[in-house]
């Protein structure tokens, strides 16, 4: 079954990247990707770096390890992990990579699960909220294409998923009868969380999609993407959830032809906009495996 997946996730990637090729203008995509300026690959490449250490440090955070020692070693697995999502949809890899190591660790999975729920919670609600930044510095919604000024309630509710976590979980853990041990267990993971912890964690996410925004910003307008930052902050956050459909590996092409679409909708061109993004995703991409192998060379070498 995950053999066909694969096969399923191939075929769309494919057909997305060549119904791309064919429907925009080739020439186009070229002076696109060659107007970004050195300098903007340089500061893109630092926002890069820069967020998958602050993921890094959220993950610590989240598990509150006691001692030096396990703190680095949470850290490491949180810069090694994203590499198992190079060929699994929505990201789960690393989510199943860090289950299946906490489990190792601590005998258990409820609690490693809980904290990669955790971790996706805070993530979609960080984004909803730099969308909503977004929309409250465009100014009127009736100037908004139509899909994002309609985005802007649900994803209002998604913020407050943070406290929906803190408070449910407390509820729900009472209420589920003990024959449930299973969810009985993960629920009591969640009530178990600490407010301080969630919300130092909720601003390091905050920080981190911040900075991926900007990333992705900084390469669109070094293209010439005529879009200004209320926009960006907006569209990039639309294009990184529907990465969540899967239907590609890692929504390749799907990204890339949100994000042109809403462009376009918006008063940009295609081109320049699909180039901008998929120089963005390439160099995410290139930064998570420099960053995760350069992490398991040097602690292979540490270890010595």
């Amino acid at each position: 079954m995950l053999a066909w997946r694969r096969v399923i996730a191939l075929g769309v990637t494919s057909a997305a990247v060549i119904a791309a090729i064919w429907l925009l203008d080739v020439n186009a995509l070229v002076r696109g990707l060659k107007a970004v300026p050195v300098t903007t690959w340089v500061l893109a490449t630092a926002l890069a770096i820069g967020q998958y250490l602050v993921l890094a440090a959220r993950w610590v955070i989240l598990n509150a390890p006691s001692g030096w020692a396990l703190r680095i070693r949470y850290f490491v697995e949180a810069l090694t992990a994203p590499l198992y999502n190079v060929l699994t949809p929505a990201n789960l890899g690393a989510d199943v990579y860090r289950i299946m190591v906490g489990r190792r660790r601590t005998g258990s999975w409820s609690r490693t699960s809980v904290l990669v729920l955790a971790e996706r919670i805070l993530g979609l609600s960080s984004y909803a909220l730099l969308f909503l930044i977004g929309y409250a510095l465009a100014g009127s919604p009736s100037g908004l294409p139509p899909f994002l000024a309609n985005a802007a309630m649900p994803l209002t509710v998604v913020m407050g998923a943070p406290l929906l976590l803190l408070t449910l979980g407390r509820a729900v853990t009472r209420l589920v009868p003990v024959r449930f041990m299973a969810w009985a267990a993960i629920t009591e993971a969640a009530a178990a969380l600490p407010p301080r912890r969630v919300a130092a964690a909720y601003g390091l996410s905050v920080l981190s999609t911040g900075a991926w925004l900007v990333c992705l910003g900084t390469l669109s307008r070094g293209a010439n993407v005529a879009l200004d930052w209320s926009m960006l902050l907006m569209i990039g956050t639309i294009t990184e959830l529907s990465r969540l459909i899967p239907l590609s590996i890692q929504g390749a092409g799907i990204r890339e032809s949100v994000f042109a679409w809403l462009a376009t909708q918006a008063g940009a061109q295609a081109e320049p906009a699909f180039i901008a993004c998929a120089a963005a995703y390439a160099l995410h991409f290139a930064v998570l495996s420099a960053v995760a192998f350069a992490t398991k060379f040097v602690m292979q070498y540490v270890s010595r």
